[in-house]
């Protein structure tokens, strides 16, 4: 199995955090279009997704029902016809437990 890390954040204020993320999320993905090889792809894909699971964490460390949140986006997705090719789960989903 690989694992993704969730990373602490430093500051103590959710706004400020979120902003601070969505920021990133954008040069990361700025990142992205602007590889060059597939490895650089792969890295800066990489980066995307671990903006996206801090973002995640954030919201969940207010309470908020991450689990439900990836149930209603799988539905979503299949009413939209996309093909199931295999499931990536993830560990520590609403349970109290590390990650998201």
């Amino acid at each position: 199995m690989v694992s993704m890390m969730v990373l602490k954040q430093e500051d103590t204020k959710p706004f400020k955090i979120l902003y601070r993320l969505l920021d990133k999320l954008e040069e990361e993905t700025d990142e992205v279009l602007d590889a060059d090889t597939d490895d650089d792809i792969i890295a800066e894909t990489l980066d995307v997704i671990q903006i996206g699971i801090a973002i995640l964490d954030l919201y969940k460390s207010q309470g908020k029902d991450i689990k439900w949140h990836i149930q209603e986006h799988n539905k979503k997705l299949l009413e939209r016809h996309w093909e199931v090719k295999e499931l990536l789960n993830i560990e520590g989903v609403g349970n109290g437990q590390a990650g998201i």
